[in-house]
């Protein structure tokens, strides 16, 4: 990081006053003290620091896809569905209501987005599928699509199960980050069948209506 130093130089200039037609004066102009110029140095914590770039996606392998309470790969809560969906060559993509979208691709999991009402802003993402789905995203912690709840307990010691709002034959467990969002997961038989990002720590009956 290069700082830029500048300091203002003040050149005092002394001189003897001549009077047109007299002698020249005893008195010499008074020296002027200059004041000391305080340093223009920026503090350092008011240096801009460059966002880093937001990993792409690489649709041949979701594999390669981390999933957290921030989102999916690069398929993150907040950001702009036509941004990502730019991304996506190669994949099938359905818009399955104004509010939801979906896309998927050959030995991957169905990735559920659902929208904000202005049908663009992302506001959850879920990946469903089970160990079929050889190509699914998977937690910092290793847990994709297919693990057993004994796996999710080891890798997530103390999560708790929660309540699901309504009528259904899964179990949900999630563990929260600081800035109150959730990574969900949804077991089916004591198997793990989906695995969100959203601001709820269950998954949505339906992400249409």
């Amino acid at each position: 990081m290069n700082v830029v130093r500048s300091a203002a130089l003040m050149v005092v200039i002394g001189g003897l006053v001549a009077l047109s037609g007299c002698a020249p004066s005893s008195e010499a102009a008074s020296p002027v003290t200059p004041s000391p110029t305080p340093s223009a140095e920026a503090p350092a914590s008011q240096e801009p620091v460059a966002a880093p770039s937001p990993e792409p996606l690489d649709p041949a392998d979701m594999s390669t896809w981390v999933a957290g309470s921030a989102g999916i790969g690069a398929v993150e809560r907040g950001a702009s569905w036509g941004a990502v969906e730019a991304q996506l060559a190669g994949m099938t993509v359905e818009t399955l209501c104004p509010s939801a979208v979906s896309f998927t691709a050959d030995a991957s999991p169905t990735i559920y987005v659902g929208l904000e009402a202005d049908g663009d802003t992302i506001r959850q993402v879920w990946a469903a599928g089970d160990a079929a789905d050889t190509a699914s995203p998977s937690t910092i912690a290793g847990i994709a699509l297919g693990a057993t709840l004994a796996e999710v307990q080891a890798a997530y010691p103390g999560i708790a199960e929660t309540v699901i709002p309504y009528p259904a034959d899964t179990n949900a467990y999630a563990v929260a980050d600081d800035d109150g969002s959730w990574l969900v997961f949804s077991l089916r038989d004591g198997v793990v069948t989906q695995i969100g990002a959203s601001a709820l720590q269950f998954p949505p009956k339906e992400l249409c209506g």
